[in-house]
């Protein structure tokens, strides 16, 4: 009988995080994935001359991968 193979996945680390909803909040690891994850809807984002609003990861060139978990009712406007 073969022996089972296992699948090693490198650890994470975690970079930034924050709140992006009222009850929603985000995370940014090493790899590249942002993982959005709370129960609600997410904040809208806006740029306007009068307000400088951005998502918090905009200015994070890292971002590779969006997991949008269960629990999530709503994509905030400009955020992504």
């Amino acid at each position: 009988m073969e022996p089972s193979k296992v699948k090693v996945c490198p650890k994470r680390v975690l970079m930034e995080q924050g709140q992006c909803g009222d009850d929603v909040y985000w995370e940014l690891y090493d790899n590249g994935e942002l993982i959005i994850s709370g129960k609600g809807p997410m904040w809208d984002y806006q740029y306007t001359s009068e307000e400088h609003t951005f998502n918090p990861w905009k200015k994070n060139s890292a971002v590779k991968r969006v997991v949008v978990e269960e629990g999530i009712t709503y994509i905030g406007e400009r955020a992504f």
